[in-house]
């Protein structure tokens, strides 16, 4: 007979469980951006949101917001931003929106530890800012939280600082 003594009563577990579930019905977070990258190499390998901008060669145009995108799960940061740039930025849906020749595409991230929470966080984002590019995909994006409210710091280029929306807003 095998002597199992578990770590935590079941009580205790049925409280945290409680308290994991209640702080993912409301999501209040601020997220401090770092960037601005032309490429992946100083994008961590790790879970969390990220930001494209165009921004022209001259600097004579602030940065415009062309997509917002989500690293979870099997996937990370660097992963992505590097798919998008082998793969994206000469498409035709990315290309109908900046111009290569007169812009740059740069990259802003946020790490978030908690892969259940990122969908929510990216379909705020990108209701509250209309980029560009996933603006068309807005519309069928519910969000599984009550509430979020997100509080944007650090390199966010021309994204709100304040984004809030609530499950009934989409």
């Amino acid at each position: 007979m095998i002597n199992f003594k578990p770590k935590k009563n079941i009580v205790d577990y049925i409280n945290e469980q409680r308290e994991l579930n209640e702080s993912r019905k409301n999501i209040n977070r601020t997220l401090h951006f770092k960037g601005y990258y032309e490429t992946n190499d100083d994008i961590p390998a790790s879970h969390g949101v990220y930001v494209a901008f165009a921004l022209d060669y001259k600097g004579e145009m602030p940065p415009r917001l062309l997509y917002i995108g989500r690293a979870y799960k099997s996937n990370n940061l660097k992963k992505r931003v590097g798919e998008h740039i082998s793969d994206d930025h000469g498409s035709k849906r990315w290309l109908a929106h900046y111009n290569p020749k007169e812009e740059n595409i740069l990259y802003s991230y946020v790490e978030i530890d908690d892969d259940v929470v990122i969908p929510d966080i990216e379909k705020t984002l990108i209701h509250i800012n209309r980029p560009d590019i996933n603006d068309n995909e807005v519309e069928n994006n519910n969000i599984e939280a009550s509430s979020v409210t997100l509080r944007c710091d650090g390199d966010k280029g021309c994204l709100n600082s304040i984004a809030h929306l609530t499950k009934g807003m989409l």
